[in-house]
């Protein structure tokens, strides 16, 4: 297991804040002072006692007679990002900072993040060790270059191209991986909006004792890369568009790859010998995603109950593009939609202008009980008016228009895509603000609980 280390803010005075976390400093870390010299008996006591009590507030004890929680089983977890030099701007101003304020390294321990680059790039090299340098928390890895004729630029580039195909094949190119790893996809350009814990990302499922996954998407049909996707699996068993950022990030087991790979080159009309000209097939439609097709294949596997499936209604949607029809009628698959239960997305895609650098801070601002002192806190939510941070939370709740008629009304940076709702006639089908202030809620008070993984809470 690649141990986690002490982070390093993107703010000097937040590093220094979080470095209490474990009530420790970075010179009583490996039993030594300042001077790199042993720490004496007492010094170490002391240290030992800190470590003590910051592994009792993080991983409670059970009470005699009890069986261990959830949090004695917490999943072993890989965040990745499959990224490239020219990505290096996106990932230090919205992924690494955002991870850095909402990720709680210190509470899941066996979760980590890690960047895939290209092995045969001296710049993505020196954009790597450049990453690293800035923020001490990650992992680097490299891939090497697919076989020749793999991938093609039907679909933008062949550097899209590899980056799908990349995504398809994390089992066999980390090389650390642990029993039972699960990975969460991210892309360059997505951000953290939420403080993350392990129940915003799992489901605990007290029969079996373990957690699940949570996968969202919608029961449509017509998205246009879904023709591709139907191409693999049986007629009438897709499930529905599983590429949207409400569902970032895209969680999977990493063994079910290889899975995945079986059904895509032993089934359908991509069907061959090597999973690399599998995948050249695909690549040459011109229209596909690798998140669509991993999760359509799983929803009809007999991996299908290791996960736990939220469909919002077509219906419901946000988005016109998916009122054009159901991808699955089936009583089962309707059963799933929880969109009248809303729970909170994770992530953000920083595109189309709608964010800037200030906006991946500004979220922290919505939560109940700031440390004034943090510098973050301190520095960004005196900006922002009660109207706009109300905004904000809703904007957690509802995904965004994909509409030339109209993208929402700009106010203080931020997009407020419900109100594009509404002015396409579709806002009677947006969650109510009873339901999205009550999940709110839940989540504030789960987070306050573990307000130690916090460090802008008071």
């Amino acid at each position: 297991m690649v141990s986690m280390i002490v982070s390093v803010c993107f703010l000097i005075a937040f590093a220094a804040h979080g470095l209490k976390l474990d009530g420790t400093t970075r010179a009583q870390v490996g039993g030594v002072g300042e001077d790199n010299r042993p720490l004496s008996r007492k010094q170490q006591y002391i240290a030992d006692k800190k470590k003590a009590k910051h592994s009792q507030e993080f991983k409670p004890t059970p009470t005699p007679g009890t069986t261990p929680g959830p949090y004695s089983r917490l999943p072993n977890f890989t965040l990745m990002a499959r990224v490239y030099s020219a990505a290096e701007d996106e990932l230090n101003n919205f992924l690494l900072p955002s991870y850095n304020i909402f990720w709680p390294r210190n509470l899941w321990p066996s979760s980590r993040l890690k960047l895939m680059w290209d092995n045969e790039s001296t710049w993505d090299h020196a954009a790597a060790w450049r990453t690293l340098k800035r923020w001490k928390f990650l992992t680097n890895a490299y891939e090497d270059t697919p076989a020749n004729g793999t991938l093609c630029d039907a679909m933008r580039t062949t550097g899209y191209a590899r980056q799908q195909y990349s995504n398809f094949i994390v089992d066999e190119t980390l090389e650390d991986l642990r029993d039972d790893e699960y990975v969460g996809f991210v892309d360059s350009d997505t951000f953290f909006t939420t403080a993350v814990l392990p129940e915003e990302l799992f489901d605990w499922d007290s029969a079996q004792r373990k957690w699940k996954p949570r996968v969202f998407g919608y029961n449509s049909c017509c998205v246009d890369w879904m023709k591709t996707t139907k191409k693999i699996i049986a007629p009438g068993q897709t499930a529905g568009n599983f590429m949207t950022v409400y569902g970032f990030p895209i969680i999977l087991k990493v063994d079910h790859l290889k899975a995945i790979r079986r059904t895509m080159t032993s089934k359908g009309d991509f069907a061959s010998p090597s999973w690399d000209e599998t995948f050249r097939k695909i690549c040459g439609t011109g229209s596909y995603s690798q998140f669509d097709i991993m999760m359509n294949v799983l929803w009809n596997s007999e991996l299908h109950d290791e996960y736990s499936w939220y469909l919002r209604s077509q219906s419901d949607a946000q988005s016109p593009s998916f009122h054009r029809g159901v991808a699955n009628s089936r009583e089962y698959a309707l059963s799933k939609n929880d969109f009248h239960h809303p729970k909170l997305s994770m992530m953000e895609h920083a595109t189309h202008r709608k964010t800037t650098t200030k906006n991946v801070s500004q979220y922290i601002c919505t939560y109940d009980h700031l440390n004034p002192l943090d510098p973050i806190v301190r520095d960004t939510c005196s900006e922002l008016s009660v109207d706009q941070m109300a905004a904000m939370r809703k904007d957690r709740f509802v995904d965004e228009m994909a509409s030339s008629g109209g993208t929402g009304r700009k106010r203080g940076g931020l997009w407020i895509r419900w109100r594009a709702a509404r002015k396409f006639g579709l806002g009677e089908k947006a969650p109510s603000d009873e339901a999205m202030s009550r999940s709110m809620q839940e989540h504030m008070d789960r987070v306050y609980l573990h307000k130690e993984a916090f460090p802008w809470l008071q």
